[in-house]
C-alpha cells in the first residue's frame, strides 16, 4: 500500500553546515532502492519533510530519522494512504532557505490525516520554484 506522511523537526546544525548535504545525498543513495519520493524543505532551523512510499519502507525510513541525531523534537503526521505520489518525479527533492514562519505555521497544525490532506497543495506550491533546479532535475 502507498502511503504518505509529513514529519518536521529541529535541525541540530546551521545552514551552512555540510550535514544538510549529506541528509540529501543519503536519501539520494537511499531512496530508490526503497521506492521513496518525497521533498525535503530546509529552514533556518528546521527541516520538514514529505514523505511517501509503501508502508513499510515510509515506516522503516521514518525510525532511522527518529534515532538522527541531526534531527530533534520531531513532529510526525499520520502515514495517510494514497493512490498518487505528490512527488513521484524525485527520488528527494530540495529547497534550501524556506521562510522559518511557514515552517513553524505547519509545525503547530493538528497533525491529522485531514491537515496532511490540506497541507498537499501548500508543500507543492513551496517546491515549485526548486523545479528547475539542477539537484532536482529528474
Amino acid at each position: 500500500m502507498l502511503v504518505q506522511t509529513l514529519y518536521t523537526s529541529q535541525a541540530q546544525m546551521p545552514m551552512a553546515d555540510a550535514g544538510n548535504g549529506h541528509i540529501l545525498l543519503e536519501a539520494l543513495a537511499y531512496n530508490p532502492h526503497h521506492g521513496l519520493t518525497g521533498f525535503l524543505f530546509r529552514s533556518r532551523n528546521h527541516f520538514l519533510q514529505f514523505l511517501e512510499g509503501t508502508e513499510h519502507d515510509v515506516k522503516e525510513v521514518m525510525a532511522r530519522i527518529t534515532l538522527d541525531p541531526r534531527h530533534e523534537q520531531i513532529l510526525a503526521w499520520p502515514l495517510v494512504p494514497t493512490s498518487a505520489r505528490l512527488f513521484g518525479d524525485w527520488t528527494m527533492g530540495f529547497a534550501g532557505g524556506v521562510a522559518e514562519p511557514e515552517v513553524l505555521l505547519i509545525r503547530s497544525l493538528p497533525r491529522t490525516v485531514e491537515t496532511l490532506a490540506t497541507l498537499r497543495p501548500k508543500l507543492r506550491e513551496m517546491a515549485a520554484p526548486y523545479f528547475s533546479d539542477p539537484v532536482n532535475a529528474h
